[in-house]
């Protein structure tokens, strides 16, 4: 089951409005930004986002693993 859901999310860089639109839509802009920013925290996640001409893009694949993973230590 938890590799059916891993594979519907395509190991893709977009923009954070079409993460919210295409892939997460239940998340706010403003929650993704905030979850990079954690992202950079955990040396694992911290390639997850690149930043282009002051546009940044967000790989979707890991982006739900850093989902996963806060989901996973949320009481740690």
């Amino acid at each position: 089951m938890q590799d059916r859901i891993y594979n519907q999310f395509p190991d893709k860089f977009v923009s954070k409005q079409q993460l919210v639109d295409d892939f997460f839509p239940a998340i706010s802009v403003q929650t993704v930004q905030r979850r990079v920013k954690e992202s950079y925290l955990i040396q694992k996640f911290k390639d997850i986002s690149i930043g282009t001409g002051g546009k940044m893009m967000i790989n979707v694949r890991g982006f739900y693993e850093f989902l996963r993973y806060k989901e996973k230590n949320k009481y740690k």
